[in-house]
């Protein structure tokens, strides 16, 4: 049963549509809450007139906004709308019926009706169904620039036959206007995942673009004047395209210029952490370092074997000696890998498209392209699936190949010294990520990773208790209390966990 529902709504100059949204919801529920980004039209005063809660947010990501929005509820069940839709009356009573129902899915599909200059619009990609109504605790927001998405933690998953009634295309100007808005946040998203534009990108993708919605998809049944709007479709294709060109000319020249010993001078630290590393292992890797560094390059083997100090520990002792010598960039490996065909001008490139990165790393016959963190349980595992451009930002990169600049070292300090082995790479570009720097992976570096921890037989031990400790560090307590129940039934061996 829907003990409260509550309506999320996230605003920005929408004083155009906000009120027929507010009207079409205010018998539905005691809890609306609106997430505004610094309005200068008459939004909020239209918000006076209802009983609305409003809170203040600037930011362009539109799943940072929802997810602010959610956490601030008081409802247990939350419908999702933007300013400038509306709850159809069939919709309306469906909802009614349903808060009266106890059992319940936890998430629901909500079916849209799209309108342009308020015609409806029945073909070319414009009828879909999103999650829009869901059970607070059940779901979480992703983050995106445009179109943020809803995940359900469970498969309950329901659909309902109400609509929404989506009014987006309202003018031609503010079409145009909202479709070069699109195109600058898709350039940012493209961008982090390292695409490149071209000459067949910026022609031929948006007549593509314009053919898919309008004759594929049969956006013609709707008739000749819907034609402004396909045509904006291809506008942004290009727009985006053309911006994207742009951004790529400025990340080569930005590019050149790390890798131009003549305009910056790059001194580079090779932090080698070893722990009863066999002395063979360590010439070898010796030999390859040296063929890839310069006179002004310095190595630095700390040995952990007497200390017993963990892997951070021996990291931050590399890096001070570096700090004391002039360095300004920093990689850290393990000894037991190895970078026979990489030079120095390789290593280096990423540099101009990323602030901490590291390569593909050739594991026991598979490739792995650096590693993602579950939002959820905080967990961190590497990415099998190879990405189709070089450089592509991630969660994290493992330390026994990480590129670091000085400038990341700057801002966020050195490695947490509390992990003995595992996690500490990940703790640092969690930080990392979250001080606003890019890190991800340049996949044309390939190293061999022969991975000799996994003989020992402290492994498991060692990776539980840094995973509890990365977990306990940055979860949230409904997180913790998930995880802790989640432990015990796990303990006592009990199957039967929904949410697992």
């Amino acid at each position: 049963m829907i003990r409260e529902l509550g309506v999320l709504i996230i605003t920005k100059n929408s004083a155009e549509t906000l009120d027929s949204c507010l009207m079409s919801i205010k018998d539905l529920t005691s809890e609306i809450v609106v997430v505004d980004s610094d309005s200068t039209d008459s939004t909020l005063e239209i918000t006076k007139q209802y009983n609305v809660g409003i809170l203040q947010f600037s930011t362009d990501d539109l799943g940072k906004k929802r997810a602010y929005g959610l956490k601030k509820m008081k409802s247990d069940w939350i419908l999702m709308l933007d300013a400038d839709e509306i709850i159809s009356l069939t919709l309306k009573l469906e909802l009614q019926e349903l808060m009266k129902k106890k059992r319940l899915m936890d998430g629901y599909l909500i079916p849209y009706q799209n309108h342009f200059l308020n015609q409806k619009l029945n073909y070319g990609g414009e009828n879909y169904e999103m999650i829009r109504l869901f059970k607070k605790d059940k779901a979480l927001i992703r983050s995106a620039l445009i179109h943020e998405k809803v995940k359900l933690k469970t498969r309950r998953l329901g659909k309902l036959n109400g609509k929404i009634y989506h009014y987006s295309y309202r003018n031609i100007r503010q079409i145009y206007l909202k479709f070069t808005d699109y195109a600058r946040r898709e350039v940012e998203k493209k961008i982090k995942k390292g695409e490149k534009s071209s000459l067949c990108k910026i022609f031929l993708y948006p007549f593509h673009m314009f053919w898919a919605r309008f004759v594929k998809d049969k956006g013609y049944k709707d008739g000749l004047w819907r034609l402004p709007l396909d045509i904006g479709f291809a506008y942004m294709e290009c727009l985006t395209y053309i911006l994207l060109a742009i951004k790529n000319i400025k990340y080569k020249k930005e590019n050149i210029k790390y890798t131009n010993k003549k305009l910056k001078r790059i001194t580079i630290a090779f932090i080698i952490v070893t722990y009863k590393t066999k002395a063979l292992e360590r010439r070898r890797l010796n030999r390859e370092i040296n063929k890839i560094k310069n006179k002004i390059d310095r190595i630095y083997w700390v040995d952990n074997t007497k200390n017993k100090q963990g892997f951070a520990y021996g990291v931050n002792q590399g890096i001070k000696k570096g700090l004391k010598t002039g360095c300004n960039l920093f990689i850290v490996m393990n000894p037991d890998i190895s970078l026979n065909k990489i030079d120095r001008k390789q290593l280096l490139t990423g540099g101009g498209y990323l602030d901490l990165w590291g390569g593909t790393m050739k594991q026991r016959n598979k490739a792995f392209y650096g590693g993602e963190i579950d939002p959820w349980r905080l967990s961190g595992g590497l990415i099998e699936e190879k990405p189709k451009n070089q450089y592509v930002t991630c969660g994290f990169v493992t330390g026994s190949f990480m590129v670091v600049k000085k400038e990341v070292i700057d801002k966020v300090g050195f490695f947490d010294e509390k992990y003995f082995m595992y996690y500490e790479d990940v703790d640092y570009c969690f930080r990392a990520n979250k001080a606003g720097f890019r890190v991800g992976v340049d996949t044309k570096i390939t190293y061999q990773h022969s991975e000799n921890s996994r003989k020992n037989k402290l492994k498991s031990k060692w990776l539980a208790k840094s995973r509890w400790r990365f977990f306990w560090k940055y979860a949230n307590w409904k997180q913790k209390i998930r995880e802790m129940v989640y432990y015990l039934i796990k303990h006592f061996n009990i199957s039967t966990w929904s949410n697992k």
